[in-house]
């Protein structure tokens, strides 16, 4: 139950961030790689959907989403079985 309540809440706070106006990715300082990922950080695609999107190796596509995570520009959402991306809004 209290992992429920974590999902939940870790939910709602994605939901207070995501309301917040979207990201320019353009003004973002950016490579070719980093900002392709970062247009598909939408909830929509798993890291093994933006590799064959974009027809990158896996190793590459996890590294750009660690750097994109320490940056602060995503965060990682367990949907169900599926771990998808979603862009934050700075």
């Amino acid at each position: 139950m209290l992992e429920k309540l974590d999902e939940i809440s870790g939910l709602m706070n994605l939901l207070v961030e995501l309301s917040v106006p979207p990201l320019n990715i353009e003004r973002l300082r950016l490579g070719k790689t980093e900002k392709d990922v970062l247009t598909l950080c939408n909830l929509r695609y798993t890291q093994q959907d933006m590799k064959t999107k974009l027809a990158k190796k896996s190793s590459h596509i996890s590294k750009t989403l660690t750097g994109l995570r320490k940056k602060g520009l995503i965060k990682t959402v367990k949907l169900g079985k599926r771990t998808c991306y979603v862009r934050m809004k700075r």
